[in-house]
């Protein structure tokens, strides 16, 4: 499938005389509905390509995703499955990959009508964009205004909003940029999205990623931001509802935070809840109580690991006892077995053994095993018996370890041929 298709499949056009697709969402972030005129289809594969002299259709440009929707005309239903801004010379085209037309394939033949469709965007998706999008602009103005950082990354997917900033930041600058953010949004600040006069911008101190030619769109939080923006956004920040950051890790000298705002923060905060509540139910006891009933569950769990790998000593000990005093190679078949209980008893048995010894542990068809030898190299032999048996592993020449994947039918039949004692 052909996607994100360039200007020059359209080469029927004469886009010299085209003019820009108007974006009618610079009008207003909550027009839902729209009717644009049809410039061009193309029809490749299962998909069609449609250039509209207007859209409502944001398309994927400055890290956020693009809009979604359906197209209908003539009783026909389109998905708009991509939207692309491309540009040609000094002009703007936006491009949308649709799927679901069911015409004929001489479409084109419709051309000559410069039909008009109907377009339709999803707004839940479109508002939630412009939920975390305002969200990251309250951010990302108090780090520039507090620490000087400038938002040198940002992606805006349908699940994660990342943003890069190229200075470091604490967690304790982290909580407190949070709690600054969730204080503007509450104070229901009004956000302005404009295009200014050349002489206008020259004025204004805005943040932007890019030099930009042509018109700049500036999104101004009054006092708090203004930044130079192609998306849409809400119209004022307690629209944001809230915003809270996941994970904030050092990133090539700076720093990497994802957040989630809005409805997909309280989403986040819902199934965390409903997590909290479950382990609550299971551990029997009070939220207050989870952090240190968790504690005293991984000190138990250590404790009883403790214990299971003493009774695996025991148990190959007693092995041990059965071995005949005069052995080439040894492999110890047990049920289950520590690595580090392995490797000590196999460092044990080559102070007494010259030959090649393994200690295997597992069930039907996979198996975990340490191999050593204080004269023979292990690796060689692993790699010996690899076209026998479906066996993965490694390490030093006096000691491997490793797993493999047969039967232990195979298993014995291979280590029975190469004059290994098996108990």
């Amino acid at each position: 499938m052909k996607k994100n298709i360039n200007l020059s499949d359209f080469s029927f056009l004469n886009l010299k005389e085209m003019s820009s697709t108007i974006k009618a969402y610079d009008d207003s972030s909550y027009i839902t509905d729209h009717d644009a005129r049809l410039e061009a289809i193309l029809p490749i594969e299962d998909d069609f390509y449609m250039l509209f002299d207007s859209t409502i259709f944001f398309p994927e440009e400055g890290g956020q995703t693009c809009d979604r929707g359906t197209l209908t005309w003539n009783g026909h239903t389109l998905e708009v499955i991509d939207v692309y801004l491309k540009k040609e010379d000094s002009k703007e085209f936006i491009l949308h990959r649709v799927r679901g037309c069911d015409v004929d394939s001489d479409i084109n033949s419709s051309l000559v009508n410069k039909d008009k469709y109907h377009m339709e965007i999803d707004f839940d998706h479109r508002y939630s964009n412009m939920q975390n999008h305002t969200g990251e602009h309250i951010f990302s103005g108090i780090v520039k205004k507090e620490f000087g950082y400038d938002n040198v990354g940002f992606h805006l997917s349908d699940n994660s909003v990342t943003m890069d900033y190229d200075g470091p930041l604490t967690d304790v600058d982290v909580a407190r940029i949070e709690e600054e953010v969730n204080f503007v949004i509450a104070q229901n600040f009004p956000v302005y999205c404009m295009y200014p006069t050349r002489e206008e911008l020259d004025g204004l101190d805005y943040r932007s990623k890019i030099e930009i030619d042509g018109p700049v769109r500036i999104v101004e939080i009054p006092g708090i931001d203004t930044c130079a923006c192609c998306a849409p956004h809400v119209y004022s920040t307690c629209e944001v509802g809230h915003l809270i950051v996941l994970s904030a890790i050092s990133y090539k000298g700076g720093t990497r935070l994802s957040i989630l705002c809005g409805d997909r923060a309280n989403k986040y905060i819902k199934e965390n809840q409903n997590t909290l509540f479950e382990i609550s139910h299971k551990l029997k006891l009070p939220f207050e109580e989870l952090t240190s009933g968790v504690d005293k569950l991984q000190l138990d769990n250590q404790s009883l690991k403790q214990e299971i790998s003493s009774l695996q000593a025991e148990l190959l000990k007693m092995k041990l006892n059965s071995i005949p005093s005069s052995v080439d190679n040894l492999c110890i078949n047990v049920p289950t077995a520590d690595s580090r209980v392995k490797r000590d008893c196999i460092n044990e048995l080559k102070q007494k053994y010259p030959g090649l010894i393994m200690i295997l542990d597992g069930n039907e068809s996979h198996y975990s095993f340490v191999l050593g030898s204080s004269t023979q190299n292990c690796n060689a032999f692993l790699a010996s018996i690899r076209d026998k048996l479906d066996i993965k592993g490694g390490g030093k020449a006096e000691m491997v370890q490793g797993s493999i994947d047969d039967s232990i039918a195979a298993i014995e039949r291979t280590l029975i041929e190469n004059d290994f004692l098996i108990i």
